[in-house]
């Protein structure tokens, strides 16, 4: 048994034996080619390094040099090794600095490498001595920060415009109130005006004097609109447009105003996407940085191009839209070749009243924030002294069809009877506008807040043929009056003014008895309000003020 068992398992015993003999004379052997010897721990630590290693002898020489420095360099590591510093380095800054006597040096350059890429490295420097101390060579890491500088240039371009964003709003919130004031002071001038001067007699020598007070008024009206624009409170009707037709046919105009010495070209992309705009504001966009670029240029050879593309969120952008997109946000750039402006310029360039301009008034560039604010987009300027600006407005797109145009009303003298209800928390446009209804057949009951006009309409809600409603009051304001009505009376004409003009169309569009006007206003489109409502033709493309 035992012979026959040792000859059945001796021959697969002495295999096993032998393989594991083998195994462990390679695992010895392998263990003592890869023992971390510090020549061995020195060789990979220089080629698997994220940093660059540079050793250059007291001869300028590279001794010795990794993957990370050739590349910054542009050469490999076998292109650079024995070779002077000045044949492989051909950045005059970093060559001084590579050269430079200095036994100890920390020093961040920046510099554009040989891919014309913009790069960031800080040089750490120290000397390597020999047994007696006498330096033989100088050792260099590089550490490449580019990432990190890149990143934080955007933390702080966005942080940028974080503030530039709060401190719009909050001028915004400024000069929307002062507007909202001066509106109403404006409309107790205007109005007045226009009642005295329609009780004279046309060739009375007084009428020269209200003309004068008309139009002092309808001055100061422009002034408030714009801040109103800057505010983002602007009146405005939202409707699909399409920017190419409206930027070739405003260039047209254009052309003729600018100088002959000017040429202005556009470039406009094809299958753009429309923008919800209102398209008598977007036109003073458009017409106001064309004008600003012409000015730029003065009376130099230059040119202006206007372009519109699909925006495709590059640096050259505005970072981020106020309003949502419901397709590719849409671009439109307008570039000049002319003087540029300088930081402090163009930081300041769309403050209100801010201008470079002689006569100028500094609220062109506002507006046009104001309007682009107010689209739900965003506007940012590059330039620099001697190489021009270019504007760059970013504007939500939308797939919606573009509108048919607006029917104008046509003027009809009113004439009433019945009750009018009068609210508005201030006391001289309660007046005036009283004593307009009186003169037109109405008899009138004043309310000076919200809740007094909810009350007086309760109580002579069958009495009451229109209502005239201040957006603004205390407590209940124009627009809760006027849902608390509608549950009552759905088709009782109501005319809602502020000096705001920023009234949703959301909140007309359904409502044809309602109507909007922004103060200040003329006699003339109190009528049309009022005619409207009662007629119920007031929706959005017949409101009496755009």
């Amino acid at each position: 048994f035992l012979p026959a068992y040792g000859f059945a398992v001796y021959p697969f015993g002495f295999v096993i034996l032998t393989c594991l003999h083998i195994g462990t004379a390679f695992g010895s052997i392998r263990y003592r080619l890869i023992e971390i010897t510090p020549q061995f721990a020195a060789e990979r630590i220089l080629t698997t390094m994220s940093d660059g290693l540079l050793v250059v002898d007291r001869s300028n020489q590279v001794r010795l040099t990794n993957a990370a420095v050739a590349e910054l360099f542009g050469h490999s590591v076998e292109e650079m090794l024995n070779r002077r510093l000045d044949e492989v380095v051909d950045h005059h800054e970093l060559l001084e600095l590579l050269q430079g006597a200095e036994p100890k040096t920390a020093r961040e350059v920046q510099f554009i490498d040989h891919h014309g890429e913009n790069r960031f490295v800080r040089f750490y420097r120290s000397a390597l001595v020999d047994q007696v101390g006498s330096r033989v060579a100088d050792l260099w890491i590089l550490h490449d920060l580019t990432a990190q500088r890149v990143a934080e240039a955007e933390k702080d371009e966005l942080s940028g415009w974080v503030r530039e964003t709060q401190k719009f709003q909050t001028l915004g919130v400024m000069a929307g109130g002062i507007a909202h004031d001066f509106n109403n002071i404006l409309l107790a001038i205007l109005g007045n005006a226009e009642l005295i001067s329609g009780k004279l007699d046309p060739n009375s020598p007084l009428q020269t004097q209200l003309a004068a007070i008309v139009t002092a008024s309808q001055r100061a009206t422009d002034l408030t609109t714009q801040l109103l624009t800057y505010a983002g409170h602007g009146t405005s009707l939202r409707t699909p447009i399409d920017l190419n037709p409206l930027v070739r046919e405003l260039s047209e105009l254009m052309r003729a105003a600018i100088s002959k010495k000017i040429i202005l070209t556009l470039d406009l992309a094809g299958d753009l996407p429309r923008v919800r705009g209102d398209s008598g504001q977007l036109s003073q966009v458009i017409l106001n940085l064309i004008s600003n670029a012409s000015e730029a240029i003065g009376d130099q050879t230059g040119t202006i191009v206007v372009r519109t593309a699909r925006s495709g969120g590059t640096r050259a952008e505005p970072p981020f839209l106020d309003g949502e997109s419901e397709t590719d946000p849409v671009l439109l750039e307008v570039r000049d070749s002319g003087a540029g402006m300088d930081a402090e310029t163009r930081d300041k360039a769309f403050d209100p009243f801010f201008s470079t301009k002689l006569n100028g008034r500094g609220l062109g560039l506002a507006t046009v924030l104001g309007i682009v604010r107010g689209h739900g987009g965003q506007i940012r300027v590059d330039s620099e002294p001697g190489r021009g600006s270019t504007f760059s407005i970013v504007l939500p797109g939308t797939n919606a069809l573009a509108a048919p145009r607006n029917v104008e009303p046509v003027p009809q003298e009113l004439v009433g009877d019945g009750v009018a209800l009068v609210a508005d928390d201030e006391a001289q446009i309660r007046d005036l506008l009283s004593h307009f209804l009186r003169d037109r057949g109405f008899d009138v009951i004043q309310a000076e807040d919200g809740e007094q006009a909810l009350s007086h309409f309760r109580d002579r809600s069958r009495d009451i043929k229109v209502v005239l409603l201040d957006v603004s009051m205390p407590g209940l304001g124009g627009f809760e009056v006027l849902q608390a009505i509608r549950v009552e009376a759905p088709s009782t004409p109501i005319v809602l003014m502020t000096g705001y003009s920023d009234v949703s169309q959301a909140a007309l569009a359904p409502d044809p008895y309602c109507a909007f006007l922004g103060k200040p206003f003329v006699i003339s489109q109190l009528s049309d309000a009022i005619r409207l409502a009662m007629a119920g033709d007031s929706g959005p493309s017949r409101r009496p003020m755009d």
